[in-house]
């Protein structure tokens, strides 16, 4: 455990000191101008649009911090042989890997809570209070945060880095559609069993982040079930730990 929370801490301090910080810093100054330039919107409306665009940005711009923080760090681990460094010592490539893995977790936890706060504080400035949908959306973005690592993760341990890239941010943005990915499953039963079939085992592969979103209950001021928070976050996090799990296995089997 002691080497597992040392890698994760440097991993954390690496990452502050790369420029995802102003990634971030963009993200708050372009959601207060997008709030100003709506202000001849009904209030309500305001409101409203200024939570969809803060818990969807939050969600979206995140996930793709997420994926080329991975992706960038491991590689350059192996550029710099950093990771060999690492290894001679007698720390196990599970170890490693877990370690990397909960930093970039953490460094997610921490710039969308910022994204998230920001989104609080301008609706504040407007006069309003902020939905409990939305201040319970926190643990529902960091599961999904932990989601997006875990993928980003097995897909670097498989592949070279673009190529992880790509997988990780396809399998995203298929999971944000997982509904309709059902749907065609079940319009091509009859004419396409086939491809109907595939598509099925895909749907039940991609994470189901809908299940883990409230984004819609936050922007509306909808009301949603307790379960759905404790679900979302289980499913959340017990999917990242599958996937570090995978992870680490594959790892585990590469040479050194």
């Amino acid at each position: 455990m002691n080497a597992i929370h040392t890698i994760a801490k440097a991993t954390i301090t690496e990452c502050i000191r790369s420029r995802v910080l102003i990634l971030t810093l963009l993200f708050t100054v372009g959601l207060i101008i997008v709030s100003v330039g709506l202000a001849n919107i009904a209030l309500g409306q305001r409101v409203r649009i200024v939570t969809d665009i803060g818990t969807t940005s939050a969600s979206l711009v995140g996930s793709m911090i997420a994926i080329a923080l991975v992706t960038t760090r491991m590689a350059a681990d192996i550029r710099h042989r950093t990771m060999d460094a690492i290894l001679v010592r007698p720390i196990a490539r599970s170890t490693y890997l877990v370690g990397r893995a909960l930093g970039f977790w953490c460094v997610m936890i921490i710039l969308t809570s910022i994204m998230l706060f920001s989104t609080l504080g301008i609706i504040l400035g407007l006069g309003h209070s902020p939905s409990m949908a939305l201040i319970v959306t926190f643990p529902m973005v960091w599961s999904e945060m932990a989601v997006v690592v875990g993928l980003s993760v097995l897909f670097n341990t498989m592949s070279k880095p673009a190529l992880a890239s790509a997988f990780a941010a396809g399998t995203i943005i298929a999971a944000n559609f997982s509904d309709q990915v059902l749907t065609s499953v079940k319009n091509m039963q009859t004419h396409a069993p086939i491809l109907s079939r595939a598509l099925r085992l895909l749907y039940h592969a991609i994470p189901d982040l809908a299940s883990m979103s409230l984004r819609t209950e936050a922007a509306n001021r909808l009301v949603f079930s307790p379960n759905k928070i404790i679900f979302g976050v289980a499913y959340g996090l017990c999917y990242a730990a599958l996937t570090v799990t995978l992870a680490s296995s594959m790892f585990n089997k590469k040479r050194s």
